[in-house]
């Protein structure tokens, strides 16, 4: 079996202010974490 280190996540697309309102994030930087991961491992 080949090494493939990954990851599996489930994360909402938003999140609650403190005044209890919904504020949707339109925007997640998946090239960024891919990266930060494999740099992560590689050290």
């Amino acid at each position: 079996m080949k090494f493939n280190p990954h990851l599996h996540c489930m994360v909402t697309e938003g999140g609650f202010r403190n005044n209890g309102i919904w504020v949707d994030v339109n925007y997640f930087p998946f090239k960024m974490l891919r990266r930060s991961l494999a740099v992560s491992i590689a050290y």
